[in-house]
């Protein structure tokens, strides 16, 4: 069997001490095979679907785990149709075009109704190809109990893997290595259930 694990810095393994601790890995780990993560701290929804299916172009996996991340982190591609991501945590004090789009046009909604746009997405294009996967949710605001349109034709049993509830939100906001091995085991009761 193989894997490949794609999201944010939660699933890259940030603020861990070593990748070795990191969810992927444990759960590489227990069915012998590689870990495969391509990851990226602060990638948005619509990179993380993106890069995850421009990957799955150029190469065969049995099982796809991707988590996806904060609904307010988007990607825009401007008049040159260079790509720009976006957070909030991005604001400054001057004027630009992220401010006013933080400011003037995002709400919750907008933010949600692109996260399930783009699961959407990832699971018809999954199923164009046969490809089976596992869709993981892992943000602390709770964006995605919110009810929207995309949400309700969205039909794939999305898995909320952090925070577990079992730890403290560490400082950083990310993981620690306890929630790590906690993550793993629902990610591996999720392949067992795939696989079974």
């Amino acid at each position: 069997m193989s894997l490949c694990f794609s999201g944010c810095s939660f699933t890259y393994g940030g603020g861990l001490e070593q990748t070795e601790q990191r969810y992927s890995r444990i759960v590489s780990d227990h069915y012998g095979v590689p870990d495969n993560n391509i990851s990226i701290c602060g990638a948005s929804n619509d990179d993380i679907v993106k890069r995850t299916i421009m990957y799955l172009e150029e190469n065969t996996v049995d099982i796809m785990v991707i988590q996806f991340t904060f609904t307010d982190r988007c990607q825009w591609l401007d008049h040159r149709g260079r790509i720009h991501d976006w957070k909030p945590s991005m604001k400054t004090n001057k004027p630009s075009p992220r401010n006013r789009w933080y400011r003037d046009v995002y709400n919750k909604y907008v933010g949600l109704e692109n996260a399930y746009k783009n699961m959407n997405l990832f699971d018809l294009y999954c199923k164009s190809r046969k490809q089976k996967y596992i869709p993981l949710v892992a943000e602390l605001t709770k964006d995605y109990d919110l009810d929207c349109h995309w949400k309700k034709l969205y039909k794939s049993n999305l898995t909320r893997v952090y925070p577990t509830g079992l730890f403290p939100i560490e400082s950083n906001r990310h993981p620690n290595a306890e929630e790590n091995k906690e993550m793993a085991k629902i990610v591996i009761g999720k392949i067992d259930e795939l696989t079974v």
